[in-house]
């Protein structure tokens, strides 16, 4: 007989360090901010003035992610603890670890979110479905809904879940009324701002809904839509959204899934009819393998308030080309192709900078771009082993005015590769201030997996 899995379990400390009723409540977050969401809530079953200051101090102020904590803490206690100073909330289907005959698992995160999360507070929520098969969905959609800004779902397990049967691997559809939860949850959602979809889907008739209309952020990742109702969404008005993000977008024929319809899209005209429908854009970022040879970029100066552009190609000079004749951009993540030196110092007013996959061989171009008047953070998008030369001459490079750098990789930064950037800084310019690093630094990868830490070169 297989063995049961262990349930989460609240493990309580019986009583806090004596030297903590020596602290005041403002040394008591300092400390309380550098533990994790699991310590946390085992602190705060310590004493109720200890969990008022972690709720008000740390949660109010972050992020609620039930998530973090469901493998070895209690759901229900995690929000019944810390849900009323909740201000942006995470959860999963798969968080829920009861079973109840009279709710499902969507139903028992709402019924959750109704009973402990403050209305008016809460202004940011992030589902994700993923559980095998939903047989009906809530009828009752929360209060605490009424006054969110933000709303994200994910529905990544939509179209297929994967079973395991005797070490055979099986597809299971699923069936779930993906509309009819979004828009029951956007006619009740009459402050939302930002909508971010995420998951495999075909339908997607709620793109019609009015309230979509007046989003300020929209963003697909990872989705799958029918041809006819993209059409009918792009052709549908002029919107007031300032923040557009295109991920990995499948448009497909509704007669012909297994067939996608982007081959047939005039890649030229798409970024025409995005700056003719969102006029307003703030950011626009675009991630599509399949168009990466030939999209075009022309249009892309009609978005006249367009001041963040993040763009994943391989085949860019059409896009830095139109960048350039606009005095508008601050924020640009691109691979930075090195034809374009010349070009590159008409970004006057361009103040971050996101080098994706840097290549020494380009470094004649990312030394013009760290000349740049208003530039003052650097990052770097590395997504393979980290070249240590590269690293090394920029670092070199840098002017006083830039005061930041991020290196966003899976690799850690060890402290060898630290030591000699400090003293590659300090021969550089010895009188210079501080440079912030930030990076994943290997010697903590043992205790903190996931910590991101800045560090100082003096």
């Amino acid at each position: 007989m297989a063995e049961s899995k262990p349930k989460p379990m609240l493990m309580l400390n019986p009583r806090p360090p004596s030297h903590w009723s020596l602290l005041d409540e403002r040394a008591l977050a300092k400390i309380f901010q550098n533990l994790n969401l699991y310590d946390l809530l085992q602190i705060g079953e310590i004493d109720v003035n200890y969990q008022q200051i972690i709720g008000e101090h740390i949660i109010s102020k972050g992020i609620l992610d039930i998530s973090a904590v469901s493998k070895h803490y209690s759901t229900h206690h995690a929000f019944k603890q810390l849900g009323a100073f909740a201000t942006e909330l995470r959860v999963k289907e798969t968080d829920i670890q009861w079973k109840s005959d009279q709710y499902t698992h969507i139903e028992e995160i709402f019924r959750l979110i109704d009973k402990r999360c403050t209305v008016g507070r809460l202004k940011s929520i992030a589902i994700a479905l993923d559980r095998p098969k939903v047989s009906r969905l809530v009828h009752n959609i929360p209060d605490a809904f009424k006054e969110i800004e933000s709303l994200a779902i994910d529905m990544r397990m939509e179209k297929h879940f994967v079973r395991r049967d005797k070490e055979q691997i099986k597809l299971v559809p699923v069936e779930i009324d993906f509309d009819g939860l979004v828009e029951m949850l956007l006619s009740n959602c009459p402050n939302l701002h930002s909508l971010k979809l995420s998951g495999q889907h075909k339908n997607w008739n709620f793109l019609l809904h009015p309230q979509v209309q007046t989003l300020r952020s929209l963003s697909f990742d990872n989705c799958y839509i029918y041809y006819h109702i993209w059409t009918e969404f792009i052709e549908a008005g002029v919107r007031p959204t300032k923040c557009l993000e295109i991920i990995e977008l499948e448009i497909y024929d509704e007669y012909d899934y297994e067939q996608s319809s982007w081959q047939g899209i005039d890649y030229n005209a798409f970024v025409q009819e995005v700056a003719k429908v969102f006029p307003n854009l703030e950011k626009f970022k675009f991630e599509m393998s399949k168009a990466y040879d030939i999209m075009s970029w022309v249009a892309l100066p009609n978005l006249r308030a367009l001041k963040e552009v993040f763009v994943r190609s391989y085949h860019e000079n059409d896009l830095i080309s139109s960048v350039t004749k606009m005095n508008t951009v601050e924020k640009l993540s691109a691979c930075f192709d090195s034809t374009l030196s010349n070009e590159i110092q008409t970004l006057t007013n361009l103040r971050c900078a996101e080098i994706i996959n840097p290549d020494e061989n380009h470094f004649s171009l990312y030394n013009e771009l760290l000349q740049l008047p208003q530039l003052s953070e650097l990052v770097l998008i590395v997504y393979g082993p980290i070249d240590k030369t590269l690293i090394s001459k920029i670092v070199e490079s840098l002017p006083v005015r830039l005061h930041t750098l991020r290196i966003s990789n899976k690799t850690k930064i060890t402290s060898g590769l630290y030591s000699s950037l400090v003293k590659l800084r300090r021969a550089s310019l010895p009188n210079a201030p501080p440079l912030h690093l930030h990076a994943r630094f290997d010697p903590l990868k043992r205790y903190c997996p996931k910590i991101i830490i800045a560090y100082k070169i003096d």
